[in-house]
């Protein structure tokens, strides 16, 4: 006998991305995204204006995993950002800290 799930096609996976944030006229945030920016709940508390891109993201990575403030705001994101695209103005190709909120959303360090 077979059953509706033996004959139902898989269902691909839906991994959340990060996104850039832009202030043109007309520009709407994509469905399903929150929005990490600084000064946010969840925005990087590291500036790159003065530690640079790259630094201001290891940085965070490391609070986030080290520091009780970093920790708790992990655990607030484990609650309220599970499976949500993430949003922050830095460009996609380049370090952001959202990325590191991705990262550990999925379990990886």
């Amino acid at each position: 006998m077979t059953t509706l799930l033996e004959n139902t096609p898989p269902v691909q996976e839906i991994i959340p991305q990060r996104f850039q944030r832009k202030r043109a006229k007309g520009w709407r945030k994509p469905d399903n995204t929150a929005n990490v920016t600084h000064p946010g709940k969840y925005g990087n508390p590291f500036d790159w204006q003065i530690y640079g891109k790259a630094e201001a993201v290891r940085l965070h990575r490391e609070w986030l995993h080290s520091a009780p403030e970093g920790q708790a705001i992990l655990a607030a994101a484990r609650r309220e950002l599970i499976g949500k695209n993430l949003m922050c103005y830095c460009a996609p190709d380049g370090p952001c800290h959202a990325d590191n909120l991705l990262a550990a959303l999925r379990g990886e360090s």
